[in-house]
């Protein structure tokens, strides 16, 4: 019951988006400044993993489009994650590379989602449950591009 409620949740927010829609598709990332900082880690570790089931590592470079807000944490986590898996990152954005954009907001008390876009038509959004000292993968959702390719968009 838990599931259906989380992946009913999770259409909606697809659907609807939120607050932070309006920084996207492709503009600049969302990262909302109460995120629990324990929990930063892990989604990007997780996004990162997402990006290696669909890009090749070593073959593949992105602009990884930064929010404005200076204390976000997710930015310097996620550009580590995908570097530590071999993809190259540039600092200016070009016809040459993907566009990574995310978003990170809060949908209830204890329930979150991320949204994971890129230039070529890829989108993965995922909810998850932040129990107070870890945070938990609930239902995901993704569209767009499957199989891997050299990373032109």
């Amino acid at each position: 019951m838990k599931r259906s409620i989380s992946l009913i949740l999770l259409i909606c927010l697809f659907m609807l988006g939120g607050c932070a829609s309006r920084f996207n598709r492709l503009g600049a990332s969302y990262w909302p400044e109460d995120f629990p900082s324990d929990a930063v880690a892990a989604v990007a570790e997780h996004l990162a993993d997402v990006m290696v089931a669909n890009y090749p590592p070593g073959y593949t470079s992105f602009f990884l489009a930064q929010t404005e807000n200076p204390k976000d944490e997710l930015a310097p986590a996620l550009e580590a994650a995908l570097r530590s898996r071999g993809f190259a990152l540039v600092a200016e954005r070009d016809g040459q590379v993907l566009v990574i954009s995310y978003v990170l907001d809060r949908a209830d008390d204890d329930l979150w989602y991320s949204r994971l876009l890129v230039s070529d038509g890829f989108t993965m959004t995922r909810t998850w449950r932040w129990t107070g000292d870890s945070l938990l993968m609930e239902a995901a959702t993704k569209t767009g591009r499957t199989e891997k390719t050299n990373g032109q968009s």
